[in-house]
């Protein structure tokens, strides 16, 4: 998988690039065909913003499209709540997809 990282208003330390490709690249086990992953990180500039960190992971490939936008308080926060939140969505589709393939019983005898 392909992991670009870009960030918007900050600095992204090379263990946080590190950790956002170790991280991005291992969401290709739940579903087949994830070629491309975006990941951006930025800051809100708003000081009533009590969290400011914000990262943005984007899949692509294969005809899939997910996405996931997270806040946190740190960088590696906002990147952790994203990561969870993109593995709910490929369990979800994943779970779908092979629900489709695999009709239950109920429906074939009915």
């Amino acid at each position: 998988m392909d992991v670009t990282i870009s960030s918007s208003g900050m600095q992204v330390s090379q263990r946080l690039e590190a950790a956002a490709r170790t991280k991005a690249g291992k969401l290709d086990r739940y579903l087949a065909g994830i070629e491309q992953a975006a990941v951006r990180f930025s800051e809100e500039k708003n000081p009533r913003i009590a969290e400011p960190d914000v990262c943005e992971i984007t899949l692509e490939g294969n005809g899939y499209h997910f996405r996931s936008r997270v806040t946190g308080s740190t960088p590696f926060a906002a990147l952790d709540g994203a990561i969870a939140k993109l593995e709910r969505q490929l369990r979800r589709a994943k779970t779908r997809r092979t629900n489709r393939q695999h009709p239950s019983r109920e429906r074939r005898a009915g």
